[in-house]
Protein backbone atom coordinates (compact mmCIF):
# COMPACT_ATOMS: atom_id res chain seq x y z
CA UNK A 1 0.00 0.00 0.00
CA UNK A 2 3.45 2.38 0.22
CA UNK A 3 2.25 3.27 -3.19
CA UNK A 4 -0.72 4.00 -3.09
CA UNK A 5 0.19 6.51 -0.21
CA UNK A 6 2.86 7.69 -2.73
CA UNK A 7 -0.04 8.47 -5.24
CA UNK A 8 -2.17 10.09 -2.75
CA UNK A 9 0.46 12.31 -1.29
CA UNK A 10 1.16 13.32 -4.92
CA UNK A 11 -1.98 14.46 -5.84
CA UNK A 12 -2.37 16.33 -2.91
CA UNK A 13 1.24 18.37 -3.49
CA UNK A 14 0.17 19.68 -6.67
CA UNK A 15 -1.30 18.28 -9.87
CA UNK A 16 0.72 19.04 -13.77
CA UNK A 17 -2.08 19.46 -15.53
CA UNK A 18 -1.54 21.17 -18.76
CA UNK A 19 2.67 20.61 -19.04
CA UNK A 20 1.45 16.87 -18.71
CA UNK A 21 -1.14 16.62 -21.13
CA UNK A 22 0.32 18.78 -24.13
CA UNK A 23 3.28 16.32 -24.17
CA UNK A 24 0.02 13.57 -25.33
CA UNK A 25 -1.53 16.19 -27.05
CA UNK A 26 -3.12 15.35 -30.57
CA UNK A 27 -2.36 18.65 -31.96
CA UNK A 28 -0.92 21.98 -29.93
CA UNK A 29 -3.90 23.90 -30.20
CA UNK A 30 -6.19 20.87 -28.67
CA UNK A 31 -5.68 22.76 -24.81
CA UNK A 32 -6.14 26.05 -25.94
CA UNK A 33 -9.98 25.35 -26.47
CA UNK A 34 -12.66 27.92 -23.98
CA UNK A 35 -14.76 25.26 -22.27
CA UNK A 36 -18.40 26.09 -23.83
CA UNK A 37 -21.33 26.65 -20.93
CA UNK A 38 -22.99 23.96 -22.78
CA UNK A 39 -20.12 20.87 -22.50
CA UNK A 40 -21.90 17.94 -20.88
CA UNK A 41 -19.78 17.04 -17.88
CA UNK A 42 -18.23 13.24 -17.73
CA UNK A 43 -15.85 11.59 -15.67
CA UNK A 44 -13.40 8.05 -15.99
CA UNK A 45 -11.36 6.08 -13.52
CA UNK A 46 -8.22 4.67 -12.88
CA UNK A 47 -8.74 1.96 -10.83
CA UNK A 48 -5.36 0.46 -9.22
CA UNK A 49 -5.69 -2.89 -7.99
CA UNK A 50 -2.88 -5.14 -6.55
CA UNK A 51 -1.97 -9.16 -7.97
CA UNK A 52 0.66 -11.10 -7.21
CA UNK A 53 2.36 -8.17 -5.67
CA UNK A 54 2.14 -5.58 -8.18
CA UNK A 55 -0.37 -3.26 -9.35
CA UNK A 56 -3.22 -3.29 -12.43
CA UNK A 57 -5.40 -1.24 -13.77
CA UNK A 58 -8.39 -1.99 -16.53
CA UNK A 59 -8.48 -0.19 -19.49
CA UNK A 60 -11.78 -0.72 -22.27
CA UNK A 61 -12.16 -1.21 -25.79
CA UNK A 62 -14.90 0.74 -26.94
CA UNK A 63 -17.54 -0.80 -29.09
CA UNK A 64 -16.45 -0.30 -33.16
CA UNK A 65 -20.59 -0.10 -33.90
CA UNK A 66 -21.95 2.13 -31.03
CA UNK A 67 -24.11 5.20 -33.46
CA UNK A 68 -23.41 7.78 -30.92
CA UNK A 69 -20.15 7.43 -29.70
CA UNK A 70 -17.30 9.73 -30.85
CA UNK A 71 -14.74 7.91 -29.18
CA UNK A 72 -16.23 4.25 -30.63
CA UNK A 73 -13.01 1.78 -30.81
CA UNK A 74 -10.94 3.49 -29.06
CA UNK A 75 -9.18 2.18 -26.11
CA UNK A 76 -10.12 4.17 -22.87
CA UNK A 77 -10.61 4.25 -19.31
CA UNK A 78 -13.91 3.53 -17.71
CA UNK A 79 -16.60 6.23 -17.27
CA UNK A 80 -19.27 7.70 -18.93
CA UNK A 81 -21.26 11.15 -19.04
CA UNK A 82 -23.18 12.91 -15.57
CA UNK A 83 -26.33 11.05 -14.69
CA UNK A 84 -28.73 13.66 -13.16
CA UNK A 85 -28.92 11.55 -9.97
CA UNK A 86 -25.63 11.81 -9.75
CA UNK A 87 -24.35 14.03 -6.63
CA UNK A 88 -21.24 14.59 -8.29
CA UNK A 89 -18.42 13.76 -10.78
CA UNK A 90 -17.04 11.22 -8.08
CA UNK A 91 -20.40 9.66 -8.06
CA UNK A 92 -20.30 9.26 -12.05
CA UNK A 93 -17.22 7.59 -12.14
CA UNK A 94 -17.91 5.39 -9.90
CA UNK A 95 -21.51 4.73 -11.26
CA UNK A 96 -20.38 4.35 -14.95
CA UNK A 97 -17.30 1.52 -13.66
CA UNK A 98 -19.20 -0.51 -11.71
CA UNK A 99 -21.91 -0.52 -15.29
CA UNK A 100 -18.83 -0.86 -17.42
CA UNK A 101 -16.37 -3.45 -16.02
CA UNK A 102 -19.20 -5.30 -13.34
CA UNK A 103 -16.89 -4.33 -10.23
CA UNK A 104 -17.99 -4.52 -6.71
CA UNK A 105 -18.94 -0.57 -5.76
CA UNK A 106 -18.53 -1.13 -1.99
CA UNK A 107 -14.63 -1.81 -2.28
CA UNK A 108 -13.53 0.69 -4.17
CA UNK A 109 -12.20 3.84 -2.59
CA UNK A 110 -10.87 7.24 -3.91
CA UNK A 111 -7.47 8.20 -3.84
CA UNK A 112 -7.62 11.87 -5.73
CA UNK A 113 -9.24 13.75 -8.41
CA UNK A 114 -6.73 14.39 -11.73
CA UNK A 115 -7.34 17.41 -13.85
CA UNK A 116 -10.21 17.99 -15.77
CA UNK A 117 -9.57 17.66 -19.45
CA UNK A 118 -12.00 19.21 -22.21
CA UNK A 119 -12.62 17.28 -24.97
CA UNK A 120 -13.73 19.26 -27.91
CA UNK A 121 -14.67 16.36 -30.18
CA UNK A 122 -17.57 15.18 -27.98
CA UNK A 123 -17.92 18.07 -26.28
CA UNK A 124 -17.45 17.08 -22.65
CA UNK A 125 -15.56 18.56 -19.76
CA UNK A 126 -14.43 15.02 -18.72
CA UNK A 127 -12.81 14.76 -14.41
CA UNK A 128 -10.59 11.89 -13.88
CA UNK A 129 -10.58 10.33 -10.64
CA UNK A 130 -7.61 7.52 -9.46
CA UNK A 131 -9.34 4.91 -6.90
CA UNK A 132 -7.93 1.72 -5.29
CA UNK A 133 -9.98 -1.69 -5.21
CA UNK A 134 -9.87 -3.70 -2.51
CA UNK A 135 -8.81 -7.23 -4.07
CA UNK A 136 -8.55 -8.62 -7.68
CA UNK A 137 -11.60 -7.26 -9.37
CA UNK A 138 -13.99 -9.71 -10.65
CA UNK A 139 -14.98 -7.89 -14.16
CA UNK A 140 -17.98 -8.20 -16.20
CA UNK A 141 -17.93 -6.14 -18.88
CA UNK A 142 -21.07 -4.51 -20.40
CA UNK A 143 -20.65 -5.57 -24.15
CA UNK A 144 -23.43 -3.07 -25.73
CA UNK A 145 -20.67 -0.29 -25.01
CA UNK A 146 -17.22 -2.41 -24.47
CA UNK A 147 -15.81 -4.72 -26.75
CA UNK A 148 -12.78 -6.10 -24.54
CA UNK A 149 -10.99 -5.21 -21.11
CA UNK A 150 -7.38 -4.90 -20.32
CA UNK A 151 -5.21 -5.32 -17.53
CA UNK A 152 -3.04 -2.85 -17.32
CA UNK A 153 1.18 -3.65 -15.70
CA UNK A 154 1.18 0.03 -13.45
CA UNK A 155 5.04 -0.37 -14.12
CA UNK A 156 4.83 -0.15 -17.59
CA UNK A 157 3.03 3.32 -18.14
CA UNK A 158 6.23 5.09 -17.13
CA UNK A 159 8.64 3.73 -19.45
CA UNK A 160 9.94 6.03 -22.27
CA UNK A 161 9.75 3.08 -25.29
CA UNK A 162 6.56 3.31 -24.84
CA UNK A 163 5.85 6.67 -25.75
CA UNK A 164 6.05 6.81 -29.63
CA UNK A 165 4.24 8.46 -32.59
CA UNK A 166 1.39 6.89 -34.70
CA UNK A 167 -0.57 7.49 -37.51
CA UNK A 168 -4.15 7.04 -36.46
CA UNK A 169 -7.19 7.83 -38.60
CA UNK A 170 -10.41 9.90 -36.83
CA UNK A 171 -13.69 9.58 -35.86
CA UNK A 172 -14.10 12.34 -38.40
CA UNK A 173 -12.19 10.86 -41.30
CA UNK A 174 -8.51 12.47 -41.44
CA UNK A 175 -5.37 10.59 -40.22
CA UNK A 176 -3.31 12.46 -38.03
CA UNK A 177 0.18 11.47 -36.64
CA UNK A 178 -0.32 11.56 -33.02
CA UNK A 179 1.82 10.99 -29.93
CA UNK A 180 0.48 7.60 -27.81
CA UNK A 181 1.40 5.52 -25.20
CA UNK A 182 1.27 1.98 -26.87
CA UNK A 183 1.67 -1.30 -24.04
CA UNK A 184 0.73 -4.74 -24.86
CA UNK A 185 -0.55 -3.63 -28.48
CA UNK A 186 -2.69 -0.93 -27.33
CA UNK A 187 -2.46 2.23 -28.72
CA UNK A 188 -3.48 4.97 -25.99
CA UNK A 189 -4.00 8.23 -27.53
CA UNK A 190 -6.29 11.46 -27.25
CA UNK A 191 -7.94 12.81 -23.79
CA UNK A 192 -7.33 8.90 -22.32
CA UNK A 193 -3.17 9.27 -22.98
CA UNK A 194 -3.21 12.69 -21.89
CA UNK A 195 -5.10 11.44 -18.85
CA UNK A 196 -2.34 9.01 -18.27
CA UNK A 197 0.64 11.01 -18.35
CA UNK A 198 -0.56 13.57 -15.66
CA UNK A 199 -0.86 10.22 -13.77
CA UNK A 200 2.64 8.76 -15.11
CA UNK A 201 4.15 11.87 -13.05
CA UNK A 202 2.67 10.64 -10.46
CA UNK A 203 4.03 7.77 -9.56
CA UNK A 204 7.52 9.28 -9.83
Amino acid sequence: MDRIHKISSNILAGLPGKNAHQRLAPFAARLEYKIPASAQQAAVLILLYQKDEKYYFPLITRQSNHPEDKHKGQVALPGGRLDPTDRNTWETALRETVEEIGVAKDRITQIGALSSLYIPVSDHLVFPYVAFFDGIPDFEIQEQEISSLHEIDLDLLPLAENRKSQELKTTDGPVLKVPSIQINGLVIWGATGMILEEFTELLI
